[in-house]
């Protein structure tokens, strides 16, 4: 009767235990959308702008309140790393670069101000509403010529840092959003601090006229070299765009009340109100 068991059992023991399945990870170089957006109303982002800045009150020095704000760049996906039967649960690494600058529109469209950013962010998906990033940034501001020679301003100042930051990113349904960030500066110039903290709410009503929805979306944001006064950033008006792709038309009015946004004049207040447009890519 034993053996008769040995028998019965000895292909059960003989059979291979079965292999653990691994997660399988894919690699998607030009991701097609944003596991992390950018923030809509952050003034400093890299993005596309054209728009009528009227600066009624502002305290850098021998300037008009209407200018130009132009701004070239955008966040550019390069690679991303997901597992095969959760795409929500994904790495991915990206660019950007920003060349910002404001015109006096009072002065023969004198050159105010310049400021370049670039830098790389790697960005955690945990979920599909909830996301993580690491940033390096570099950014670098000056003082426009002509603005130099109008002053009769001898020395050209500017401002630098090289800033590492984290932030966390909730979408708390479909259409509300809020993060919050902290950057910290490296290599900074001579004047500058380094710590910035940063949050922020965004709203999107639902999809109207050919899929553009009308947004409102707050920033407020709080730097070390200025004694943690608050900067906030109001904007709202009809953004165009799909869940298919990271570019967003957005179309409307910007409130602002902080510190002013070209770097180098840092230390100087500047309330003021744009019309324009911003192309998110």
């Amino acid at each position: 009767m034993r053996w008769l068991l040995l028998l019965i059992a000895l292909p059960l023991i003989a059979q291979p235990a079965p292999e653990q399945t691994r997660p399988q990870w894919r690699l998607t170089w030009n991701p097609p959308t944003d596991l992390y957006p950018p923030y809509a109303a952050d003034p400093r982002r890299s993005r596309h702008i054209i728009g009528i800045v009227n600066a009624f009150d502002s305290e850098l020095p021998n300037s008009k309140n209407l200018r130009w704000g132009l701004s070239i760049g955008g966040t550019y996906g390069i690679a991303r790393l997901s597992r095969a039967g959760a795409p929500e649960a994904a790495w991915q690494l990206d660019v950007e670069g920003r060349f910002y600058s404001q015109w006096d529109i009072h002065h023969a469209l004198d050159e105010i101000g310049h400021d370049g950013r670039v830098g790389a962010t790697l960005i955690r998906q945990i979920r599909s509403d909830l996301a993580f990033r690491v940033a390096y940034v570099h950014t670098s501001s000056h003082i426009g010529d002509e603005y130099l020679l109008r002053n009769n301003i001898t020395e050209r100042l500017s401002s630098r840092k090289e800033e590492v930051g984290t932030g966390i990113s909730w979408k708390i349904d479909e259409r509300l959003r809020t993060y919050v960030d902290l950057g910290y500066g490296l290599n900074l110039g001579t004047r500058n601090k380094p710590l910035r903290l940063q949050t922020g709410l965004e709203l999107e009503g639902k999809p109207r006229l050919r899929n553009g929805r009308w947004y409102a979306a707050l920033d407020v944001t709080s730097f070390e070299e200025n004694d943690y006064e608050v900067s906030a950033n109001l904007q709202t008006g009809i953004v165009f765009g799909s869940a298919e792709s990271p570019r967003r038309y957005r179309f409307g009015i910007e409130l602002y009340d902080g510190r002013a946004q070209l770097d180098t004049f840092f230390m100087f207040r500047e309330r003021y109100a744009v019309i324009g447009m911003w192309l998110d890519l």
